[in-house]
């Protein structure tokens, strides 16, 4: 009677033991399902073309760089905006070094996959990120997405900059919901209003309304019926407002490259992206 009561406790220890750890791999198999299905979600609606690894790790290489491919012990420098899957901003930097074995493995399988002045977009499921963890800015069991940039001596740091101000207006311009397009020197903007047929050239004397701001809404500058020379103003006015007439207007969003670049007057951040809110009043030619 003894033998046949422990022998029943045993089998039931056994069978507790094993419910456990079936509900436990369940759980982990039900947040690895709801990571995939969400990073395709966000995929196709981004209309994003790239692949899975094995591992669950979402990327699109933009571009591959250097074919001599970083290990896990080696050092990176890059440039890099990282956001969760609703757009919502964790971190960025124009220039970072770090060694890959020290990153989340999301990251360290990732940036293998490209060398210097590879260019890579990333989406790390949780258990690739912080999991069930939390990290600033980061909720629990988090999708995280990488636009990285990978530096080196022998590339074109104008380049690199100008791949990672795109990446930050695309991101701004999904969020405000704007419709317009890209020029071929990475200026974007939107023509609210066209105008007159004829427009002004680099030359122009042009007589505006405006008002500047960066891209977290912070106030620039602003002026009502002010006249400039346009070949004197930054490249990205110079450009966008040879795209309206008179009583156009228009909204220009201007990389660093277009815009200050590495400097910083009157306390613009350096590298900053500036957005234009424009009315042309007039132009003489």
């Amino acid at each position: 009677m003894i033998k046949d009561f422990l022998n029943y406790i045993i089998a039931l220890g056994l069978f507790l033991a094993s419910s456990v750890f079936i509900l436990s791999c369940q759980k982990e198999l039900n947040q690895a399902d709801i990571d995939n299905t969400d990073i395709i979600e966000y995929v196709e609606a981004n209309q994003l073309e790239g692949q899975f690894t094995s591992s669950g790790l979402w990327y699109m290489i933009s571009e591959l760089g250097n074919t001599d491919l970083p290990t896990i012990d080696s050092k990176i420098t890059l440039g890099y905006i990282s956001y969760l899957l609703n757009g919502n901003s964790i971190d960025s930097s124009n220039d970072t070094t770090l060694t890959l074995k020290d990153a989340i493995p999301g990251l360290q399988e990732g940036l293998q996959l490209i060398g210097d002045g590879g260019v890579i977009k990333l989406i790390i499921p949780s258990d690739l990120a912080y999991g069930p963890g939390t990290y600033p800015d980061v909720p629990a069991n988090s999708i995280l997405v990488f636009d990285i940039f990978v530096k080196g001596d022998s590339i074109n740091h104008d380049s690199i900059q100008a791949a990672i101000d795109k990446a930050i207006i695309l991101k701004y311009v999904e969020e405000q919901q704007l419709d317009g397009q890209f020029t071929d020197s990475g200026l974007y903007y939107v023509i609210i209003e066209p105008g007159s047929n004829n427009h002004p050239t680099s030359y122009s004397e042009i007589t505006v309304d405006y008002f500047g701001y960066l891209l977290n809404g912070d106030e620039l500058d602003s002026g009502i019926n002010l006249t400039f020379s346009l070949h004197s103003l930054i490249l990205g006015w110079q450009e966008g407002l040879q795209l309206i007439g008179t009583g156009g207007e228009i909204k220009l969003i201007i990389p660093s490259g277009l815009a200050y670049g590495s400097g910083s007057p009157s306390g613009i951040p350096a590298h900053s992206i500036l957005v234009f809110d424009i009315t042309l009043d007039y132009f003489s030619i």
